[in-house]
């Protein structure tokens, strides 16, 4: 069953490739490579423990700086890598 034949059957629109996507971007699906920014890699190496303390919202915008983006891309990011444990 493809993604888009898992929407129509659960009513949603576009949903589970909205889902695919986002493991595949962070390298979560079998023989799929991760797509991985250096703000990614930050993240995972500073930790829940540390982002936690920090607080999402002044790691985000900090990363923003760094990086030159948006701290709202940041964060939507964030909440996925958090979501599917990629950040621990």
């Amino acid at each position: 069953m493809t993604a888009a034949d898992m929407d129509k059957e659960l009513g949603y629109k576009n949903r589970m490739r909205k889902v695919g996507n986002n493991l595949r971007k962070f390298g979560l699906l079998d023989g799929e490579s991760s797509t991985l920014q250096l703000y990614h890699t930050d993240m995972i190496d500073m930790g829940l423990d540390v982002i936690d303390k920090k607080g999402n919202r002044v790691v985000c915008r900090e990363l923003g700086k760094k990086y030159n983006k948006s701290p709202e891309t940041i964060r939507g990011d964030m909440m996925i890598m958090k979501r599917y444990g990629v950040i621990k």
